[in-house]
């Protein structure tokens, strides 16, 4: 067992189902995902109470910089400089298992999470420091567990994903 650093859970986003899903991460300080569950709690008249998770509503808030010709950090501040909705705020976001080896050569044990990009800041910061947004990506519907395969652009660095779900 051991420990693994926030640079081995990769991230990828794309606005198709089946991609092209380009990393996220460059320009981007933070991201931790909110699972919020859905919780009910009932108590008897025996004095005795049983909380039962119901479901979920996952979140993941994200801030950083606006980093110019990163294909992904391009799209979500795009999205938010154009003030999206509806249709047009969606992305599929698929988190990978950096550590973990699926069973196709070369893969690891990834999810699909269909998400609503909101919005939270267009730019800003203090003069003299880097131009800075934010947002948070608002999980759609369940998460579709599977494998990704990763492959670094030789020309220009950036890496992107395929996503095979389980039941495929």
């Amino acid at each position: 067992m051991a420990e693994q650093s926030r640079g081995k859970l990769l991230e990828f986003i794309g606005r198709e189902i089946n991609g092209p899903f380009m990393r996220l991460g460059m320009g981007f300080s933070s991201m931790a995902g909110n699972m919020n569950p859905q919780e009910q709690t009932r108590t008897y008249i025996n004095d005795f109470s049983s909380t039962t998770t119901t479901g979920y509503q996952p979140e993941w808030p994200m801030d950083g910089n606006i980093y110019n010709g990163d294909p992904a950090n391009d799209l979500l501040y795009d999205m938010t400089w154009n003030r999206v909705r509806g249709d047009d705020a969606t992305v599929y976001l698929v988190r990978v298992k950096g550590w973990e080896e699926g069973d196709a050569p070369g893969s690891f044990k990834a999810y699909r999470q269909f998400c609503n990009w909101a919005p939270g800041s267009d730019g800003g910061g203090a003069g003299g420091e880097d131009n800075t947004f934010s947002g948070t990506l608002r999980a759609k519907g369940d998460k579709v567990d599977g494998e990704a395969v990763i492959t670094r652009d030789p020309n220009t660095g950036f890496e992107t994903c395929v996503f095979t779900a389980n039941d495929q």
